[in-house]
């Protein structure tokens, strides 16, 4: 299948080559001590952890994603900057150790590409109108791009940044990766994308109240560039940090605003709650009305762990993991569809997909007309059946309108 398919091609030959990039110059990624970078990694691995374990009823982005928008950060997303900063320093004529270009350069171009590739994943996924990613996708793509990107900048500066759990501040609890300095937090760059694509994955999911979706869109972007603008001028005139009556209207203001990088991150930890909270009851709510494909007993899942030695086991994961994603994804674009005022529908193929996968994980699948009555349900749904036949399968006996999948 994916030899004939180009798009999934190129986009495997671009994993290889990445993959091979970052395990040849595993040397240059390791400048700073194999102590000191395996640290850093621990750090941002807990808050992934975390993360993941948060965002396990209602993420659909598959691990395999997250990997690949992690060398994205390492490589794409860091040689983007790289580039932008390059060419922004020779339009402008300053120098290279100029104080605009790490605090204005630097800030624009790292920020911005990081937002892009959050954006793009989920600019694409509108290709898909009857599946709809999480706002923890966003949160999760966020953070792995930042991490990547922050494995790349920190070898190329040779050291690694996170005071870990000792610095003195209840925040580096949750967030190992911080680091605490004259007072001023700082965000590293997994933290600050982590709220940028939270943010972005909340405006997606309110996007027909287009209003707030770009409010919401813009502040978590806003407060982490902000943020970075603020840490970059101070660490480049440390005897103006806090309090310092030398420092500039603007970075004095922005200490004060965000709470010398405090703000950013409790909106972060409210915000991934909040939004885990909000998807929960979209999927209770669209659960209580769709009795076609029942949700994955945390029993079973349990059990699937038990056996993830085994290739059988590993092969039932990836089943569970693919029909939890897809079955949520379609429960969000049919919540999303009928509060812009649409008829949700589920495509065939989709419905197909997803009785596939209950069968092999001998999960409970009703017949088509339990769904009858159901608020989601679309009798459009009938009609994306019938297209997906041909015309002699559609004219057949069996092409009536109640073999229709349900509406998620």
């Amino acid at each position: 299948m994916w030899r004939t398919d180009r798009a999934r091609l190129v986009g495997l030959v671009g994993i290889a080559i990445a993959v091979a990039l970052t395990i040849l110059n595993l040397g240059f990624f390791f400048r700073a001590g194999t102590s000191d970078v395996l640290t850093g990694f621990a750090y941002n691995g807990f808050v992934f952890g975390w993360m993941l374990l948060l965002t396990s009823g209602s993420r659909t982005v598959s691990l395999g994603t997250l990997g690949i928008y992690f060398l994205l950060g390492v490589w794409a997303v860091a040689g983007a900057a790289y580039l932008l900063e390059q060419g922004l320093v020779s339009v402008s004529g300053v120098e290279r150790t100029d104080g605009v270009v790490a605090v204005w350069y630097a800030s624009v171009a790292e920020e911005g590409f990081k937002v892009l590739a959050v954006v793009l994943f989920f600019v694409l996924a509108r290709r898909r109108e009857h599946r709809w990613p999480s706002i923890g996708d966003g949160l999760l793509l966020g953070f792995v791009v930042g991490w990547g990107f922050k494995f790349h900048e920190d070898a190329h500066i040779n050291i690694v940044t996170g005071h870990g759990w000792d610095a003195l501040t209840p925040l580096s609890t949750f967030l190992p990766t911080i680091e605490l300095w004259n007072d001023q937090v700082y965000n590293d760059h997994a933290v600050r994308g982590a709220l940028e694509g939270l943010s972005i994955g909340a405006a997606a999911m309110l996007w027909h109240w287009r209003r707030v979706a770009w409010i919401v869109g813009i502040a978590g972007a806003a407060l982490m560039f902000w943020g970075h603008v603020m840490w970059n001028y101070f660490v480049d005139h440390p005897g103006q940090a806090v309090g310092s009556e030398d420092a500039p209207f603007l970075f004095a203001t922005l200490q004060d605003v965000l709470a010398s990088g405090r703000l950013p991150l409790l909106v972060l930890l409210g915000g991934a709650v909040a939004g885990v909270v909000a998807e929960s009851m979209i999927l209770r709510w669209v659960g209580k009305r769709d009795r076609m494909f029942s949700p994955l007993p945390i029993g079973q899942v349990f059990a699937l762990f038990k056996r993830w030695n085994t290739m059988v086991g590993l092969s039932q994961l990836a089943a569970a993991e693919r029909y939890a994603g897809l079955r949520r994804s379609v429960y969000y674009a049919g919540w999303r569809t009928q509060r812009a005022g649409g008829e949700p529908i589920v495509t065939y193929a989709d419905y197909v997909e997803l009785g596939s996968l209950a069968s092999r994980l001998g999960l409970r699948q009703a017949g088509a007309a339990a769904l009858n009555a159901t608020p989601v349900q679309s009798a459009v749904a009938a009609e994306a059946v019938v297209v997906a036949q041909t015309p002699h399968e559609a004219a057949g006996p069996d092409a009536s309108a109640t073999d229709a999948p349900p509406a998620g």
